[in-house]
């Protein structure tokens, strides 16, 4: 067990997550565990890699080290980075499933329940049949969220990466706001962003970042498209900064040269709506009081049917190309209560075609005492 590579998190913070998630496996009645989202990977082994374009999964027992399954062009690179070390490869003319199964019989739980993650897009239904099928005598029932849970309360060295996270986001954002002129394409405002954002440490991103003005503005997830910015365009501009797989965003809009009337109340709306919504956020409060927050200030501005989406969700470990954390989310009718540590981006925005994308969100911490936002960026109407 290498102890001495520079891992992201300590050994011990491994094993204690480790350790976190078999106990929720023994509540669950769980012999052993099959994972495959690439981020709960990573969590128990530190794992970080692109590989899970094609089969892999995390074999987790109650007495060995996690054991990787996955391609032997990844067995060196599993080996260097992650502090289990334990893998068995498969090579491109293997059958995976089969690889899969065999080892579930070589750690003798080819006869118990087995958890299987069945909420993963990582792990199609032909692959899950014929699982099923090599393992005849094994109890099969779905595993997800085993790992999630515990991932929702980040640790000090989770929050330390955040932070930075939201540094390098803050940092985007401004340059790319200071980059619009008139004329200037949204091409130039996106490698702005981009490169503002990785020469000061970002890693690869989860999602593409969003660069949309004008008509692009109002459509959700715009990706830069080479359109040139005209004055009183609405910009809305989204980023993730990322450190060792863990993510801040930040969404923020402004209008080039004077906004109209309803863009001016449409961002008054945004930005009192991220105020409500910050300030419900506070251990024992609820996703459901956040979500009400906002969209109740939605609902006083009259605005509340350009939201038609949740007001939120939790932040963490992040792979492409999903920017969220696929547990939690601030929503109607969601009471989980929130708890110290957890971290979520609040989403106050509008998309009003006519009048545009308008954004004022904030990456914001559970504190003990009520809440830290970490994305410092002051949202303006205008530049």
């Amino acid at each position: 067990m290498g102890t001495s590579k520079a891992l992201p998190f300590s050994v011990e913070e491994f094993q204690t997550r480790l350790a976190n998630v078999r106990s929720e496996m023994k509540r669950r009645d769980l012999d052993a565990l099959l994972l495959f989202n690439p981020e709960n990977i990573y969590y128990l082994t530190g794992y970080a890699s692109l590989s899970y374009f094609v089969y892999q999964s995390l074999l987790v027992t109650h007495d060995a080290p996690p054991l990787m399954i996955g391609r032997r062009l990844v067995e060196r690179t599993y080996r260097e980075i992650t502090w289990s070390e334990v893998i068995r490869p498969y090579t491109d003319t293997d059958d995976p499933i089969q690889v899969t199964a065999a080892a579930v019989t070589d750690a003798k739980v080819g006869g118990g329940r087995i958890g299987i993650e069945e909420s993963s897009g990582y792990l199609n239904v032909q692959q899950h049949r014929k699982l099923v099928g090599l393992l005849p005598q094994a109890k099969l029932g779905d595993g997800s969220g085993v790992v999630e849970g515990p991932r929702l309360v980040k640790s000090p060295a989770e929050i330390a990466y955040i932070r930075e996270a939201a540094r390098l986001s803050d940092l985007g954002i401004e340059a790319a706001v200071n980059a619009i002129k008139e004329g200037v394409s949204e091409d130039q405002v996106a490698a702005v962003l981009y490169h503002e954002m990785i020469r000061h440490g970002c890693e690869y991103f989860s999602l593409p970042l969003l660069v949309g003005s004008g008509p692009r503005s109002w459509g959700s997830f715009s990706t830069w498209a080479g359109r040139r910015i005209q004055r009183g365009d609405a910009i809305l501009l989204e980023t993730f900064g990322t450190v060792k797989r863990y993510s801040a965003a930040l969404e923020t809009s402004v209008i080039l040269g004077e906004a109209t009337r309803e863009q001016a109340r449409g961002f008054e709306a945004v930005t009192a709506g991220i105020q409500a919504a910050i300030a419900a956020v506070k251990p024992a409060a609820t996703a459901h009081d956040v979500d009400a927050a906002l969209q109740g200030s939605f609902t006083q501005a009259g605005l509340k049917q350009y939201h038609p989406h949740r007001s939120g969700y939790s932040l963490g470990i992040n792979f492409p190309p999903d920017p969220t954390e696929r547990s939690l989310s601030l929503k109607p009718g969601e009471h989980t209560s929130l708890v110290p540590g957890m971290v979520f981006h609040i989403l106050s925005n509008l998309f009003i075609e006519g009048v545009g994308g308008l954004a004022a969100t904030h990456t914001v911490l559970v504190t003990p005492d009520g809440r830290e936002v970490l994305t410092k960026y002051r949202h303006r109407l205008t530049c």
